[in-house]
């Protein structure tokens, strides 16, 4: 009977510590998401007020020149 106790808290451990996991993942998949939004405001505001540094489609796609 121990040994099944002992692989119940095992389990329990495993599936804590699982959740854990997909916890900070999803705190971390939030923060880049934050990140990723605060850049694309802070790029459109910049080529907004200087068209020069706007992203030409070619660049875009990774064409060079």
């Amino acid at each position: 009977m121990a040994a099944r106790t002992d692989v119940e808290e095992s389990l329990r451990r495993v599936r804590l510590a699982a959740e854990l996991n997909a916890a900070a993942t999803r705190r971390q998949q939030e923060k880049l998401t934050a990140v990723r939004e605060r850049d694309r405001a802070v790029l459109t505001a910049l080529t907004a007020a200087h068209p020069a540094l706007t992203i030409h489609p070619p660049a875009q796609a990774g064409w060079s020149e």
